[in-house]
């Protein structure tokens, strides 16, 4: 066989690999979907596992791919390791734009909850009403809540922990107060008077 005929057969063989790059977004997009959507575990385990696996290949083929010279296919399985690590990497970002998404959706309902018991509780100052809230406890422990809250005075911003005084609840069956007691508490302002709080407890 001649140098040419080799050369020839190597670049035939050393193609693009479009369905890893496929199944590593795949991977990523099921990921974040169960991380924004506080998924079942099983679930959850589920995706981290095809991530896991898939990741695990790539590697296996980029190695394979670079020993054999395969310049693409190699290039492919290193694209695919690297959409998948990014994906595990701004998995936090994708949660809190999601939230803000969601947030943005609702938001013109909230600020008619806001007016709607600011003029049926005119006594309470500062005004503070929950106005969303969900378990997004994954696991068993720990249990995390998650509320959408408006704070006319700001100050649940400033010193979650400490925040003290009765909240109102919106939430149709909700509790009085927010819990205060205990965990830590993440607040992240979403505009005007709205924020977003996760208690870890």
């Amino acid at each position: 066989m001649t140098s040419q005929e080799h050369t020839k057969t190597i670049q035939r063989h050393d193609g693009w690999s479009p369905w890893l790059l496929a199944l590593a977004v795949l991977a990523v997009i099921l990921l974040w979907w169960s991380i924004v959507s506080s998924a079942q575990l099983l679930l959850t385990l589920l995706a981290a596992l095809a991530a896991a696996v898939i990741l695990g290949v790539a590697v296996i083929a980029m190695i394979v791919h670079v020993f054999a010279r395969r310049v693409r296919a190699a290039l492919s399985a290193l694209a695919a390791i690297a959409i998948i690590v990014g994906g595990f990497a701004v998995r936090i970002s994708i949660k809190n734009e999601a939230r803000y998404l969601e947030f943005a959706v609702h938001r013109a309902g909230y600020e008619r909850i806001v007016e709607a018991w600011r003029a049926n509780n005119p006594g309470f100052v500062p005004f503070r009403l929950i106005l969303d809230d969900a378990d997004r406890s994954t696991f068993v422990v720990p249990t995390i809540f998650d509320y959408i809250v408006y704070d006319d005075s700001d100050a649940i911003g400033r010193d979650p922990p400490v925040l003290s005084g009765d909240w109102l609840c919106a939430v149709p069956g909700g509790n009085d107060s927010m819990m205060k007691a205990g965990g830590i508490i993440v607040v992240r302002r979403l505009g005007d008077h709205f924020y977003f709080v996760e208690q870890t407890l």
